[in-house]
């Protein structure tokens, strides 16, 4: 009897001390697998959302596609204060919006290492409003402007 209650007590610490090796090795996974997907570079159609997010505006850009050296978005300019309210210079505004989305994509800060972006040839954004295709805008790297179409309301 008493070498069974020695065996008892011996089991509980032994228990305990295998469950939180146990919980520990759990959460050092975690956080290894954690700090790894931090280290990795961002997705190509990251780094597009991102450059063309920095100008547009947080949540603008509803896709991206990246394939044979274009890309394509799709721009929302719903809650974009910069929109003009007189729609005659809409024309110029998408223009400008190109251009300057799309030179952001040609030629990207020097710590983006992205090839994909390397071998971007062509822009093409096609804008939004609540919902509605209301322009298309692309350039082609050493354009000198985009070539905006606008759709009819």
């Amino acid at each position: 009897m008493a070498k069974r209650k020695a065996r008892e007590d011996l089991r509980r610490p032994t228990l305990v001390y295998v469950g939180t090796v146990v919980v520990l090795a759990v959460i050092l996974g975690a956080l290894q697998a954690r700090y790894e997907a931090s280290r990795r570079p961002p997705s190509p159609e990251a780094v597009v959302r991102n450059l063309t997010e920095g100008f547009v505006g947080q949540n603008t850009v509803r896709s991206v596609r990246l394939e044979g050296g274009a890309a394509e978005l799709e721009v929302a300019m719903d809650g974009v204060r910069a929109l003009p309210q007189d729609r005659s210079q809409w024309p110029q505004f998408f223009r400008d919006a190109t251009d300057v989305a799309a030179d952001r994509l040609f030629s990207p800060p020097p710590q983006i290492t992205t090839p994909a972006l390397a071998d971007l040839q062509r822009v093409s954004i096609r804008y939004t409003l609540q919902g509605r295709e209301v322009a298309r805008g692309s350039k082609r790297r050493g354009d000198r402007t985009a070539t905006v179409t606008m759709v009819r309301p």
